[in-house]
């Protein structure tokens, strides 16, 4: 990714950013964040993944997504430079992620943005998105993830995700495990960083409300006010600001909600634990259990700890396997209630899942929501959930 910015002449560099890591929350802090900042009336770049309908969604100035033009010019653009990377030892290619990075600074570059919010896509430490100088690093929480790649403690993983501290820049801490935020906290103190801790600043104030439901949402709007607070000198923002833009947020996918004919659809992708438990805290606050969808990719022995959390809240939950090349089949999770995506989301607007007056959740992989999202909004498919990592 250094090669491919030198390249490109440094053009992450001609922009100020916030980081944002985490193991949760992270998408939703930064949909903040950006609400925010461009309701201060500044031009705000806003880097996402992975993106739901419209690949273009993962690349956004002012919340306007890279069109399929767009995308196909600077892939154009890209192209020779990549293959100059690559001439030397083709497994140096960029990768996919490294490519819409790439695509990310050009297009806020010549945008001219004030600010770009920048989330991470896996870990932090040798992601690719970490080849800037932040105005600020934001970690928004440390949890058991990706433990194949990232570490199999909370301490291991938590200091991939402090790889993105940079030296004297300061340090926005989420809510975490102790033994996170030790971690954390001493590679800050190592580069000169100050700490400053989501959950002291609110210690003795109310959580922020936002539009976003669940109380997960109001912490990650505090780390989003925390975040606003530290670099106020740098980017002045009024409480009244913040206050209406986090009335304002958009960020689908996070219990979003759709109505199908006679049937409301819940969209919360929550592909790990700790996501999961903020999830069944959202469904006790529904008058009747829903029927559940939920669809997993990666680890069997993970995605099997999680069910009988889910079926535990659930009338019923029927898994599916999600079209990604790491889906998994319901049956090597063991259970015997299952359908396939298109019996039971035959045509657009349509669920035949439950009464018809019922509320159905659609959850696990982000990459089965965004599959039912475009089953109930288009009647044909757009080809863009081949475009993922």
């Amino acid at each position: 990714m250094r090669e491919f910015v030198e390249i490109l002449g440094h053009p992450q560099s001609t922009f100020p950013c916030i980081h944002v890591a985490g193991t949760n929350g992270k998408g939703s802090v930064s949909a903040m964040l950006e609400r925010i900042y461009r309701g201060s009336g500044l031009r705000v770049g806003l880097f996402t993944s992975p993106h739901l309908m419209h690949q273009g969604e993962r690349i956004q100035v002012d919340r306007c997504r890279l069109s399929e033009e767009e995308i196909l010019q600077y892939t154009n653009e890209l192209l020779p430079h990549a293959n100059q990377i690559a001439q030397s030892d083709p497994d140096n290619h960029p990768t996919f992620f490294e490519w819409m990075t790439a695509m990310a600074f050009v297009h806020f570059k010549r945008s001219k943005v004030d600010l770009a919010i920048l989330e991470t896509g896996l870990g932090g430490r040798l992601d690719s998105t970490n080849v800037v100088q932040p105005q600020a690093s934001v970690i928004t929480s440390i949890g058991l993830d990706h433990t194949e790649i990232l570490g199999e403690t909370l301490g291991e993983i938590a200091k991939e995700k402090a790889g993105i501290i940079k030296c004297g820049r300061p340090v926005i801490l989420g809510r975490m495990p102790d033994e996170a935020s030790s971690v954390i906290k001493k590679i800050a103190k190592q580069k000169g960083s100050i700490v400053h801790s989501v959950e002291e600043n609110f210690a003795r104030r109310d959580l922020p409300g936002t539009n976003l439901f669940g109380i997960i949402q109001e912490w990650n709007a505090a780390t989003a006010v925390t975040t606003c607070e530290v670099l106020d000198e740098q980017f002045p923002v009024s409480s009244e600001v913040i206050e209406a833009s986090l009335q304002d947020v958009s960020w689908a996918g996070r219990w979003s909600e759709l109505r199908a004919e006679d049937r409301t659809i819940i969209f919360d992708a929550a592909h790990n634990a700790d996501a999961l438990e903020s999830l069944c805290e959202n469904l006790s606050s529904l008058e009747h259990p829903p029927y559940v969808v939920a669809g997993f990719t990666g680890s069997a022995d993970r995605a099997k700890a999680l069910l009988p959390v889910l079926e535990a809240k659930a009338t019923e939950v029927v898994l599916v396997q999600p079209t990604h090349d790491r889906g998994l089949h319901p049956s090597q999770l063991g259970i015997k209630s299952q359908a396939s995506i298109q019996e039971l989301f035959p045509a657009n607007s349509v669920c035949t899942l439950g009464p018809s007056d019922g509320t159905v959740v659609v959850t696990g992989s982000i990459y089965l929501v965004a599959e039912i999202y475009e089953r109930l909004l288009y009647k044909t498919s757009r080809g863009h959930q081949l475009l993922q990592d």
